[in-house]
């Protein structure tokens, strides 16, 4: 569970430093511009993330459940947080709401 556990925040700490690159390299781009950058971040940021959880499972041979997509999608959500406002501000908002304190 551990070893789960610390590849999932692998994942999410690779594919939050990939939203924040492509991000910072296309937002110069005239295209691009009219799009609000965060906006632009959540939606990159979910569709990486449910891509590359299609393509996990699918390497790993795990038959796809329906659950697997709504997890992704809120994988998504977390990935676009941490994209947005760092490590910092998404641990302090899991310590406000974890049990007990």
């Amino acid at each position: 569970m551990t070893q789960i556990f610390a590849q999932l925040i692998t994942a999410i700490g690779i594919l939050a430093f990939l939203v924040t690159v492509i991000i910072e390299v296309i937002k110069g781009v005239s295209c691009f511009k009219k799009i609000p950058t965060n906006l632009f971040v959540l939606i990159l940021s979910i569709i990486l993330t449910v891509t590359g959880g299609v393509v996990y499972i699918q390497i790993q041979g795990i038959p796809f459940l329906w659950f697997y997509a709504i997890a992704l999608l809120i994988l998504g959500f977390i990935v676009s947080f941490l994209a947005m406002f760092g490590w910092d501000k998404l641990s302090e908002l899991f310590n406000r709401f974890k049990k007990g304190e």
